[in-house]
């Protein structure tokens, strides 16, 4: 019991002490804003793919173009000397905000104030200067970012995809029968690899042989192939949270 006792102290010691340290950032504060417009604007899960993705790449560069460790998504370095990094992160993500959610501008204006302030009152980061440095630095590199995803083949939409009706093709399904959804993203422009083809799989099994069932089974309906092994006194393979089927050599996988 003293044992017990004296590890539940020393947890709570350990705990006080790590949350006096851990604080937000700016990108981590305007990650949350993010996730708010974005939630506010109601896009599909989706669409706020891209959108995320515009933001923290306008932020990642944003950051680069400062320290200058890594390679850029697209910016180069070739921020002022001095220039604010925190600065350049809040500016950063406002303007690409911005552009994606002109409608928010009263709020985003209002983050964004409260933020700078917050970096104004602080003594190693309240020069004026390196703050407008930075200013100016994250402002260019969002709207380097944003005039680079605007041909990006998003916009302007294409027609509805509704599949075919051929063995093995795509059709819309019950209870909506909705078309495809975000079709572009097939051949949108990619981000960080150099096109959408580098890295294509080999393809669906053969129609008509009985792994191309068995691979339909195990992505659609995975509950009637683990039946049927359960009929054939087999037992089916095992699937992770997120409904993936075991990779190959898994030893929890078990052919039917």
């Amino acid at each position: 019991m003293k044992n017990l006792a004296r590890f539940c102290l020393l947890f709570i010691a350990l705990t006080v002490s790590l949350s006096s340290v851990v604080r937000a950032d700016e990108v981590t504060d305007w990650n949350q804003i993010m996730l708010e417009a974005i939630h506010t604007a109601n896009l599909s899960p989706l669409i706020a793919t891209r959108a995320a993705a515009i933001v923290q790449s306008a932020v990642y560069d944003a950051v680069n173009g400062i320290e200058r460790r890594y390679t850029p998504i697209r910016v180069q370095p070739s921020a002022a000397p001095g220039a604010s990094r925190r600065a350049a992160i809040v500016q950063s993500a406002y303007a690409a905000l911005m552009k994606l959610f002109p409608a928010q501008q009263s709020v985003l204006d209002a983050k964004r104030a409260a933020s700078l302030a917050a970096i104004s009152s602080t003594a190693s980061e309240g020069n004026s200067e390196s703050i407008a440095r930075g200013i100016a630095w994250g402002q260019y590199v969002a709207d380097e970012i944003s005039a680079w995803r605007s041909t990006d083949g998003f916009t302007p939409p294409p027609p509805p995809f509704v599949g075919g009706n051929a063995v093995g093709q795509w059709r819309p399904t019950p209870p909506a029968f909705a078309p495809g959804a975000g079709p572009q993203f097939a051949y949108m422009t990619p981000w960080a690899i150099a096109s959408s083809s580098q890295f294509l799989p080999s393809g669906p099994p053969t129609l008509g042989r009985s792994n191309a069932v068995r691979a339909v089974l195990e992505r659609e309906q995975p509950e009637l192939l683990l039946e049927s092994c359960s009929c054939l006194g087999k037992r089916g393979p095992s699937f992770d949270a997120f409904g993936e089927r075991p990779t190959v050599g898994d030893p929890e996988r078990h052919d039917c």
